[in-house]
């Protein structure tokens, strides 16, 4: 059986099976035990695998929590029966030879592991650097596999980023099936509608189309 690609809802980031010598094993986030293995892609394209306890991914994600205790309970069902044909993950997905593909970057994926404190360092070297990047970063991945933690987190801190008014409104567009967002669009309008026109940056004239119709 091929490798199990782990999709949901997020845009499809193109990638073959690609061969050993195209992969590593993840210098910060590779245990030793029978585990589940995940492949993301890198930036340089080239497919960094994941091996991780799935105790800490369950605790921490409703998403993953779903997928594991299904595979679970379907693995003492019986042959033939609705829990077997609906599981999400057979016996031979999340080894090194068909890990389960995340359709997702090496980075966001090791920036959530660092803040949820998967963490293999021996001197917390692993721990998660709240830098602006990081934390929308976070924010977009607990949203993806509905982390509630981390979501709460990222939401309380990104007011305090000092974004412009214009990633503030694209952000609660983007992300606007949750409701934590919806109260950053008033402050992010009536800031945006206090700038003269000829004072908007490039980067925001290159958006304002996009600020103007979520603001309607």
């Amino acid at each position: 059986m091929g490798s199990l690609y782990l999709l949901l809802s997020r845009p499809q980031i193109p990638m073959s099976n690609l061969p050993m010598s195209n992969k590593k094993k993840s210098k910060r986030f590779w245990d030793s035990g029978q585990l589940i293995v995940f492949s993301t892609l890198t930036v340089t394209g080239k497919e960094e695998m994941f091996q991780l306890q799935v105790d800490p991914l369950q605790k921490h994600s409703k998403v993953m929590d779903e997928i594991f205790e299904r595979t679970t309970l379907a693995s003492t069902a019986p042959a033939g029966t609705s829990s077997e044909i609906d599981r999400p993950i057979s016996e031979t997905d999340g080894t090194v030879e068909s890990p389960v593909k995340m359709a997702i970057s090496a980075e966001e994926f090791g920036n959530f592991l660092s803040f949820i404190n998967y963490d293999f360092g021996p001197s917390g070297s692993d721990k998660f650097n709240p830098t602006v990047d990081n934390i929308l970063m976070l924010f977009k991945m607990a949203a993806f596999l509905q982390a509630d933690g981390a979501l709460d987190y990222a939401i309380s801190q990104i007011p305090t980023l000092s974004l412009l008014p214009i990633q503030m409104l694209e952000l609660a567009f983007q992300f606007c099936d949750f409701p934590q967002v919806h109260m950053w669009v008033e402050p992010a309008t009536c800031a945006l509608l206090e700038v003269q026109i000829q004072d908007f940056s490039p980067e925001e004239t290159r958006h304002m189309g996009l600020a103007f119709a979520i603001i309607a």
